[in-house]
């Protein structure tokens, strides 16, 4: 492996300046279909990076992927490879304890869901906060 290598630039960003190079065909359940090309991939992780630098995710952070495989995925994967960043893969049907102890273990400064995955991430959170205040109390 060569000294300085990003994983997003090797995996999308030297094929972006090819505005017409496709990168992604993706069809969902009921037959809706998408195509991108690599150019729209890195302008969508470009936009994804630049959010999480603006929540402080600097190099080296974690950011858990909280998402079942789409193109939203891919594009979180090439965000946080080219900040720099650990991408923590984290399974969308994971219940709160798994998430708990996977978000709490992991340091993931950040998570990065779907809409349907709050309920359990929020309830993870609670019971994160909740531990926290116990081992305060109890001066650990």
């Amino acid at each position: 492996m060569p000294a300085r290598f990003n994983l997003g630039w090797d995996c999308c960003g030297q094929w972006a300046q090819d505005r017409n190079r496709f990168a992604l065909y993706w069809e969902d359940e009921s037959g809706f279909e998408e195509r991108y090309s690599f150019w729209d991939l890195q302008q969508r992780a470009n936009r994804l990076s630049n959010a999480l630098a603006a929540l402080g995710v600097r190099r080296g952070d974690r950011i858990a992927i909280v998402l079942p495989q789409r193109p939203e995925t891919a594009i979180a994967y090439i965000a946080a490879f080219q900040m720099g960043a650990v991408a923590l893969p984290l399974s969308h049907l994971f219940g709160p304890e798994a998430l708990e102890y996977r978000l709490s273990d992991s340091e993931a400064r950040v998570a990065i869901v779907e809409p349907a995955t709050l309920p359990n991430l929020g309830a993870a959170r609670q019971t994160a906060r909740a531990q926290a205040r116990d081992r305060r109390g109890r001066g650990a």
